[in-house]
């Protein structure tokens, strides 16, 4: 009986040990954390409605917190900054900021999603993001286009996956390579 309760805690271990997170955050040569800023404008046009202005709002906002968290949790310093507020310039070394914007967001429709299933349509987003450092803008500059037919939740999922990553594969190699 104790033998098979031994074994059960080391597997148990074992399983709990192999739940942590996958991406480590490289460390500056004196040792500090690398500060990611985290912006995300919805880029509210004139000819949206209320509502689509009061979602495409709700999506940015959760978009920035998901990315945020993922940084954060990678060991990074993360910070979230207001679009309105985001300012480049004022970046100091080993600082860097991530803006995102929506260039375009189809909503899925529910109620047909409800009623049709996915012959309804996806949600689609397009964003252009780029990373500035300090005396740096543009260090990473790019436009994603995903579709999902899950809703715009898991498009922005993904987008922030993609974005991590690459963010997390440039800080490995300019801060590891030293």
């Amino acid at each position: 009986m104790n033998k098979a309760c031994l074994v059960l805690v080391i597997i148990l271990i074992f399983i709990l040990s192999s739940c942590g997170p996958k991406f480590v955050a490289p460390k500056t040569t004196s040792g500090d954390q690398i500060e990611i800023k985290v912006t995300v404008d919805p880029n509210l046009v004139d000819t949206l409605s209320v509502d689509q202005a009061n979602a495409r709002t709700k999506l940015a906002e959760w978009m920035q917190r998901d990315l945020f968290n993922k940084f954060k949790s990678a060991g990074y310093k993360a910070v979230a900054v207001n679009f309105k507020e985001s300012n480049s310039a004022g970046l100091v070394d080993n600082s860097y900021q991530v803006n995102i914007q929506f260039l375009k967001v189809h909503f899925q429709n529910k109620a047909a999603r409800f009623f049709v299933g996915i012959a309804a349509g996806p949600a689609i987003m397009t964003i252009d993001y780029n990373m500035d450092g300090k005396d740096n803008p543009g260090i990473l500059k790019d436009e994603k286009t995903i579709d999902s037919v899950k809703g715009e939740y898991v498009c922005a999922q993904a987008l922030n996956k993609t974005i991590f990553s690459q963010v997390h594969d440039y800080m490995t190699k300019k801060y590891t390579s030293k």
